[in-house]
């Protein structure tokens, strides 16, 4: 994408920022010098969140299996655990260096808000 002429690239949603660090090293190896914006996708329902992890090919981690299967039936838990997940993973992302975030919100524009208030910038 760099070498056709891109500024920046937005990742595929992820939920172990050590995945994206890595990727940045690798990109760094390979020569992209382009900004690696990263993709990140509120957790609002657990188990639409699996299916679109199965769609997209999304690594789904055993912490957020942990945290979310245990209150899976719980809208407004899971809800409240997936904007303090995801805001904690923004806020190291930020600390780390990111040049930005891109939120995949599937028109659900209110978890966004939540945890773009949340961080505080």
């Amino acid at each position: 994408k760099q070498d056709s002429g891109a500024d920046f690239v937005i990742t595929q949603l992820f939920f172990d920022n050590r995945d994206y660090y890595q990727y940045i090293d690798r990109c760094k190896e390979a020569g992209v010098t382009i900004r690696l914006i990263p993709g990140i996708l509120p957790i609002t329902d657990y188990y639409k969140l699996l299916k679109f992890c199965k769609i997209c090919g999304a690594t789904m981690h055993d912490s957020i299996r942990d945290a979310f299967e245990p209150i899976a039936d719980d809208p407004e838990a899971v809800y409240e655990k997936g904007i303090e997940v995801v805001t904690a993973q923004c806020k190291d992302l930020l600390a780390a260096g990111a040049p930005g975030l891109h939120f995949f919100c599937l028109n659900h524009f209110e978890p966004v808000r939540t945890i773009w208030k949340s961080l505080d910038i």
